[in-house]
């Protein structure tokens, strides 16, 4: 499994699938196999697209200096751990982003996310929503 940040997502929604996703059952997106087959579902129909800007900020180490006889200064020493700590919490939030849980529950919120949106658009479209109100009253007015 591939992990991908989620602001390196770009969903792309497809009107046309919005009956298919809002039909969808449910009890897919509970299991593990369930997630993965929709998702891959989603990237097959290339709703899902990964954006190629990657930003490698664990690349980025904190410069240390270079031996030196005298103790630096308490100032120079609070720099160096805040960037020390700031770079070992890069590297846990990265770990943790490309573990399996993340990598499925990321997955499980895309797909809700696109079950969502077709139901809301399927459902709930301002447009439909005045016509079938104005048929309606027609209807109740003869």
């Amino acid at each position: 499994m591939k992990s991908v940040p989620m602001s390196n997502v770009k969903m792309k929604w497809r009107d046309h699938l919005n009956s298919v996703w809002a039909g969808e059952n449910c009890d897919n997106v509970c299991t593990r196999d369930g997630v993965f087959l929709l998702y891959e579902r989603l990237v097959a129909n290339k709703e899902d697209m990964i954006s190629s800007t990657t930003s490698s900020v664990l690349n980025q180490n904190p410069v240390l200096p270079d031996f030196e006889c005298e103790s630096p200064s308490v100032g120079k020493l609070e720099h160096h751990v805040t960037a020390l700590l700031n770079s070992q919490f890069e590297l846990a939030r990265s770990v943790c982003a490309e573990s399996p849980f993340s990598v499925v529950l990321r997955q499980r919120l895309l797909v809700l996310w696109r079950i969502f949106h077709s139901v809301l658009t399927k459902y709930h479209d301002k447009e439909k929503v005045k016509s079938q109100s104005s048929t309606h009253d027609k209807k109740n007015q003869k």
